[in-house]
């Protein structure tokens, strides 16, 4: 399940967040280094 979630963030999101934020270089985008999911 992670690479997939990698694999979009790279693809889709980290794109999106340098365009929104006019970043220049990709180390500047915030990266994703925990996910947690809660089920009860």
């Amino acid at each position: 399940m992670a690479p997939r979630l990698k694999g979009k963030y790279t693809e889709e999101v980290m794109p999106a967040i340098m365009k929104e934020f006019a970043y220049k270089s990709v180390m500047q985008v915030p990266k994703i280094e925990k996910v947690i999911v809660h089920v009860t």
